[in-house]
């Protein structure tokens, strides 16, 4: 199973991105191997540096992934 959590922004905000030709039903488990995909869309309020975390929880593990707008 492959969890996504971030903090809450207004300037950043992620969704899942859909594949109309993947089974609707498939669920949220991920299995080697394979891809999962999330658009991360970015909408600044000033012209300046924004930086973000999004944390990918795994069986196993936790990713921290870094975003620097």
């Amino acid at each position: 199973m492959v969890k996504i959590s971030y903090p809450k922004s207004t300037v950043f905000s992620i969704k899942p991105y859909s594949r109309p030709h993947l089974e609707a039903n498939s669920g949220n488990k991920v299995a080697s191997g394979m891809d999962i995909a999330w658009i991360v869309r970015f909408n600044p309020e000033a012209k300046q540096d924004y930086s973000f975390e999004i944390t990918v929880h795994t069986e196993r593990e936790k990713f921290i992934l870094p975003v620097t707008c």
